[in-house]
């Protein structure tokens, strides 16, 4: 798996493995705490409307409907339809029951202020464009509104490993390999200029353990044996300690997830 399949989800090689991968992320306590924050800074009231952009398989957007409740409206969009199948299915006999619908966030089909709150979880680092993409967002976020993201910022990935040099080769390809690698310190910036005020930022620190670090960088991994940048045996090695820190509880590793919420004028 590659961060940047990610971008065109439905031209992926394999869908599900992306959502398997989303999955294993999804439950992580640290990110879950990150997503907590992140719908704690929506204000969502019942009754409201909100907005998940690019919904994925629909967990958040399930959360979402059952916090505005019977009156409220949440609405998921994406741009993958395996993921909005996947999202319809999952949520089919909720009671309370998100819309889904196939759309781009950078062009959203909807008019001006049409929402009480809006939210992008772990969405812009795989946009050509988040800053068109955010300023969607503010669009059709009503006065006094809220806007609020989730990122992962890929050049914070921290692995205690002691050959540094093939360790910042693997991560830079990985951070590299995202439309947007260095997402999550940008996120204030994004949101002031697309006209939002009140910015608030919450950094959670979300810790792995070597299983999801596996999925993470095999793709990165594989390109640079590939190409040659790094040699095969040293990509070898660089993996077997790894292995051999995890098998004596000595594995440490993580990144951090940035969470940025700002008001509507």
């Amino acid at each position: 798996m590659r961060i940047s399949e990610f971008e065109t989800v439905d031209a992926a090689t394999s869908p599900d493995a992306l959502i398997a991968y989303l999955e294993v992320a999804n439950a992580l306590p640290a990110l879950r705490q990150a997503k907590a924050a992140l719908v704690e800074l929506l204000r969502l009231r019942p009754r409201q409307t909100v907005l998940d952009a690019g919904c994925g398989y629909g967990q958040g957007s399930a959360e979402l409907a059952a916090l505005v409740g019977r009156g409220g409206k949440a609405v998921g969009v994406d741009t993958s339809q395996a993921m909005l199948g996947e999202a319809r299915r999952r949520t089919a006999n909720l009671v309370h029951r998100p819309a889904f619908q196939h759309a781009d966030v950078a062009d959203l089909p909807f008019g001006d202020a049409s929402f009480d709150a809006c939210r992008a979880e772990t969405l812009l680092q795989h946009l050509p464009d988040p800053r068109r993409a955010v300023a969607e967002l503010a669009r059709v976020t009503r006065s006094g509104g809220r806007v609020a993201l989730l990122e992962f910022d890929l050049g914070t990935v921290f692995l205690d490993h002691s050959d540094r040099a093939t360790t910042r080769q693997v991560l830079d390809a990985l951070a590299d390999d995202a439309a947007e690698g260095w997402m999550g310190r940008q996120l204030p910036r994004l949101l002031t200029s697309s006209g939002l005020v009140d910015v608030v930022v919450r950094p959670q620190v979300v810790l792995t353990g070597l299983e999801f670090f596996q999925r993470l960088l095999a793709g990165p991994a594989t390109q640079l044996r590939a190409s040659g940048a790094v040699p095969a045996g040293r990509l070898d090695d660089w993996w077997a300690e790894l292995g051999r820190a995890d098998a004596s509880g000595c594995f440490f590793g993580g990144a951090t997830a940035f969470v940025a919420a700002a008001t509507k004028p």
